[in-house]
């Protein structure tokens, strides 16, 4: 159901996730791995206070390169920092008509725990 992520520091895909990404995304799906396309992370201090070492969450979201030009498919893996605790997936998205946080909150209300 999800690919495997490839390893933190890999290159961004380059240009938009339309068709002339797609034979790059066909190639990373046969290798079993797939760039980051986004990277979010929240950091926790408390009352404002900058902490050397704050509480940290992430989610990666990538694109699973099975869409169309207006429509793509989207996978994410949340974690804790040490662990995964959640991975959703967003069939559909209208990505030429909605922004990067329609696509954050599509992939929120679609968490399947772990």
């Amino acid at each position: 159901m999800f690919g495997p992520l490839a390893h933190e520091g890999s290159p961004l895909n380059a240009g938009p996730c339309g068709p002339s990404s797609k034979g790059r995304a066909e190639h990373l799906k046969k290798e079993g791995q797939f760039t980051n396309m986004l990277k979010i992370t929240i950091e926790l201090h408390p009352h404002g206070r900058i902490v050397e070492n704050p509480k940290v969450w992430n989610a990666t979201i990538h694109n699973t390169g099975t869409g169309t030009e207006t429509r793509g498919n989207y996978e994410a893996v949340f974690s804790n920092g040490r662990s995964v605790w959640g991975r959703a997936h967003f069939n559909g998205f209208a990505r030429k008509s909605n922004s990067v946080w329609a696509l954050l909150k599509g992939l929120l209300n679609n968490i399947d725990g772990q």
